[in-house]
């Protein structure tokens, strides 16, 4: 298990076991194009309390039988009902161990709460091919904050503003510094000095300052 998080066991919906050692080996896959949304690969990672993930990319070794062809591989997730395909392409080769890594976008960051990954074959030549996966790994950090006040950063500038704060353990776009004086952008912050400049030449009277 990784730190600050939990992997559920991995499973099957739809297929059916085959026997192979150390591997997650199946048949009864689909034969054609039109992704069958009951027959996958599945597991849940669960980030602990207080805990923010960011998910940089999904790996897996995955590999069809002679029989099954160059089958398509569609990966989908949770965060939008498993509608949206990660990926969709058809395996690199058949009969022989492929690795395949898998970038996640953005939407994979600021995690709170769980998430699923399942993994669709479509284009099997035969039902009784076999496709099986192994060694699958997220690329990512799961990190745990204490309980305290945070504060909206919208400019992005890791300075916060004191007037909005949110108690929490997971400050998904707050930061624990209060000081920034204009949120809205994020060339003004705390503890710069600025000088004043009458007559907009960009040059500043150093006898004046705030």
């Amino acid at each position: 298990q990784p730190a600050n998080a939990v992997f559920s066991d991995y499973s099957r919906t739809g297929a059916t076991c085959t026997a192979a050692a150390d591997v997650f080996n199946s048949t009864g896959w689909t034969v054609g194009a039109a992704l069958d949304p009951a027959k996958y690969f599945e597991f849940t990672i669960t980030p602990n309390a207080c805990t923010v993930m960011n998910l940089d990319s999904l790996k897996f070794l995955h590999r069809v039988s002679t029989s099954g062809g160059a089958v398509t591989v569609v990966v989908r997730s949770s965060l939008d009902g498993f509608t949206a395909d990660l990926h969709n392409a058809p395996i690199a080769s058949v009969n022989t161990n492929v690795n395949l890594g898998i970038d996640l976008p953005a939407s994979f960051n600021g995690l709170t709460s769980a998430v699923t990954f399942r993994t669709y074959i479509v284009n099997i030549l035969s039902i009784s091919a076999t496709y099986r996966h192994d060694n699958v790994a997220l690329i990512g950090t799961a990190t745990t904050y204490p309980l305290a006040n945070y504060y909206q950063d919208l400019d992005g500038d890791g300075f916060g503003n004191p007037a909005v704060f949110v108690n929490t353990c997971t400050p998904v776009g707050y930061v624990a510094n209060s000081t920034d004086c204009d949120d809205n952008n994020n060339l003004v912050t705390s503890g710069i000095i600025y000088y004043q400049d009458l007559d907009g030449d960009s040059f500043g009277n150093a006898a004046i300052t705030q």
